[in-house]
């Protein structure tokens, strides 16, 4: 069985400055393999097909088909994903305080963004939710004459009917001092970046470039939201993270995972390996991939009975 083609990173704002928008995603291990960050919005995530985990706060949610999470501002949290051959299909909200400030007043529910924080808490699993995505997504499939009115009408809907039936909001005295972060659509358009590249293409130049900041505005708010790592270690990290599943599985020599990550030689990538690891790649892969030696059945010597 080969890899599903179908791999898909989509999205739509419903305002020019990213303040409310939606990323559809079908994500394989490889797509979006990531390490723990922060954002200054809030993430409402769907589950549609083939689940994923998140880890949210060190404290790890399956999520099924059905399944809706809210990872609020500051909480540090990444995804996983399971395969690289059956792809996990999500939605995700963008929303940030603004926004959510302008629906809690038209819904009358007091809420000042200027001294008040908030937060939603809980997993929750709504079918009901679940069909509205899907005929969004159909909506948003066909391109209509005023598919992008009927589609931030819907979105505004589900989040009015989760915030009145399925989600209490947590409204704080206190607002965040959570330093500037880089907006979580370009850290996750970032992600996608990395993984993308191999060791010889990775250019912080192209990546700042097509999101639209320059490099040192990037570098200022990556680190923020990536807890101090700079963006090139960070792309290092994942790509020793993808060795290491390669390595695992002991199909491939350390030649043939060098050439996959797009190391120029095999010197880099040991080199690069055993700075964050502490071993070489040929060690790890053993360790890994032999089984652990059998201890003997016969008592130890000079044991009597």
């Amino acid at each position: 069985m080969g890899k599903d083609p179908q791999a898909v990173s989509s999205r739509c704002w419903f305002t020019p400055d990213f303040q409310f928008g939606i990323h559809h995603f079908r994500y394989f291990t490889d797509d979006f393999n990531c390490l723990p960050h922060t954002h200054g919005e809030h993430n409402f995530i769907f589950s549609l097909d083939h689940g994923f985990e998140c880890i949210v706060n060190a404290r790890e949610e399956r999520m099924e088909p059905g399944d809706l999470l809210v990872i609020n501002p500051g909480e540090v949290h990444k995804s996983r994903y399971d395969s690289n051959r059956v792809a996990s299909e999500g939605f995700t909200l963008y929303v940030t305080t603004r926004v959510l400030e302008n629906i809690l007043r038209r819904m009358r529910i007091p809420f000042d963004g200027k001294r008040q924080s908030i937060k939603f808490h809980g997993k929750i699993h709504d079918p009901k939710v679940l069909q509205l995505v899907k005929e969004l997504l159909d909506e948003w499939k066909d391109q209509r004459e005023g598919y992008d009115i009927l589609m931030q009408s819907w979105m505004v809907q589900i989040l009015v009917y989760l915030i009145r039936n399925r989600f209490q909001p947590v409204i704080l005295e206190n607002k965040s001092n959570l330093p500037p972060q880089l907006p979580s659509w370009q850290m996750d358009w970032a992600i996608e970046y990395m993984n993308a590249c191999g060791k010889s293409d990775f250019s912080l130049t192209e990546l700042c470039s097509k999101i639209g900041i320059s490099p040192p505005h990037f570098i200022h708010l990556f680190k923020n939201s990536a807890g101090r790592m700079i963006p090139h270690d960070y792309y290092n990290r994942l790509l020793i993270d993808r060795a290491q599943r390669l390595l695992q599985t002991g199909d491939c020599s350390i030649k043939q995972v060098a050439y996959q990550l797009g190391f120029k030689s095999d010197s880099h990538f040991c080199s690069l390996f055993r700075s964050f690891t502490g071993m070489t790649p040929k060690g790890y892969q053993l360790q890994k991939t032999q089984p652990a030696f059998a201890t003997s059945a016969l008592p130890p010597k000079n044991q009597s009975f």
